[in-house]
């Protein structure tokens, strides 16, 4: 048995019912706060980096698809029903691409 698994196995103390509770000394305690918070600081960095990520392919992607795609539609000659299909698709899938980033970022908050 290492020395860090005895000096735990001394701090536990047990109740009636069996169940071990472990007793921090106040390094491991400042230890443990240190690294909760340099998680949560990761967990800030994270949400900052999904953010752009969503507002670069809002903004710049995206549009650059709805171009692409007009301009093949244009120089192939598409016919007035294609075109109208496009207009129809353009709103619709800007809509539900929010929709679908709004229900992820609210998904991985919880």
């Amino acid at each position: 048995m290492s020395a860090r698994s005895s000096s735990i196995t001394r701090t536990c103390s047990r109740t009636r019912n069996g169940v071990g509770h472990i007793v921090f000394s106040p390094a491991q305690a400042r230890h443990l706060a240190r690294l909760l918070l340099r998680k949560a600081d990761e967990c800030k960095t994270m949400k900052a980096v999904r953010a752009v990520s969503s507002l670069l392919s809002l903004f710049i992607v995206i549009p650059i698809w709805y171009y692409l795609v007009h301009w093949l539609l244009v120089h192939s000659g598409a016919g007035d029903l294609q075109m109208f299909l496009f207009w129809v698709y353009l709103p619709v899938n800007f809509f539900v691409h929010v929709l679908h980033k709004l229900i992820e970022s609210d998904g991985r908050s919880a």
